[in-house]
C-alpha cells in the first residue's frame, strides 16, 4: 500500500521556481473504518510578493499553490462514491483553512463539478475570498481539484483576482497580468499534476 510520503503531484515548475513554503504529514482521520494519511507541501509564488513588496512596501503571501497526496497505508479500499465525497469534504475544509490562515478572509465556496484534467477525472471547488489591505478589499480567488489514483490527490491554489496595480492603485511590473493569467497557469498546473508522465 501507498504512503502519504510518497508522489505528491507538484509540478516541476513550481519546485524550481516557487518557494516552499511547508510540508506537513498527518494522521487525519477514519474515514469507514479504515486509517488516512495526507503529506501536504505549500508552495508561493515568492516572485509576485517581492514585485508587491517592491512597489506599495506590502509584504505578504499573494499567490499560493498546494498539493496533497491522500494514503490509506493499513488497507486500500478502492474508490467508491462515498469515500470520494468524504474525501471531498474534508478538502473543502481544509482549502479553507489554509486560505483563512494566510490572511485571505470571507473565504466561500463558489462551485462543485466534475472535470477533466488530462486523462483523469477530478472533482473541481472553486472560492472566492477578500485580503484586506490598507481599507481595501482584494477580491481574491481559489480553485482545488481532487482526483483518485492510488489512493487520493488534491492540488489547487489561490490568487489575485484582479490587477493588483488597479487594486492598490501603484505602478508595478507584473502586477496586472491577474484575472486571466493566474487561473488559466493554475488550471496547466493541475492538468499536469494529474496526467501521468508530467509527475514531477
Amino acid at each position: 500500500m501507498a504512503h502519504a510520503s510518497e508522489a505528491v503531484r507538484v509540478p516541476a515548475r513550481v519546485r524550481e521556481e516557487w518557494h516552499h513554503v511547508e510540508t506537513v504529514e498527518e494522521t487525519v482521520v477514519r474515514l469507514l473504518g479504515v486509517r488516512v494519511e495526507a503529506r501536504t507541501e505549500l508552495y508561493e509564488d515568492r516572485s509576485l510578493r517581492e514585485r508587491v513588496r517592491e512597489a506599495t512596501g506590502i509584504d505578504r503571501l499573494w499567490r499560493f499553490y498546494v498539493a496533497t497526496r491522500v494514503s490509506f497505508p493499513d488497507h486500500d479500499p478502492g474508490e467508491s462514491g462515498l469515500l470520494t465525497r468524504l474525501v471531498v469534504s474534508q478538502v473543502d475544509d481544509a482549502i479553507r483553512e489554509t486560505m483563512t490562515d494566510h490572511g485571505f478572509e470571507d473565504v466561500t465556496r463558489r462551485s462543485k463539478r466534475s472535470t477533466d484534467l488530462g486523462e483523469r477525472e477530478a472533482t473541481l471547488l472553486t472560492y472566492g475570498a477578500v485580503v484586506p489591505v490598507e481599507r481595501r478589499r482584494v477580491p481574491m480567488e481559489g480553485l482545488v481539484a481532487v482526483w483518485g489514483d492510488d489512493g487520493y490527490h488534491v492540488a489547487g491554489g489561490g490568487y489575485p483576482a484582479t490587477s493588483l496595480a488597479d487594486a492598490l492603485s501603484v505602478d508595478g511590473d507584473g502586477l496586472d497580468d491577474a484575472g486571466g493569467s493566474y487561473p488559466e497557469e493554475l488550471r496547466s498546473l493541475l492538468v499536469e499534476a494529474a496526467t501521468p508522465g508530467e509527475r514531477s
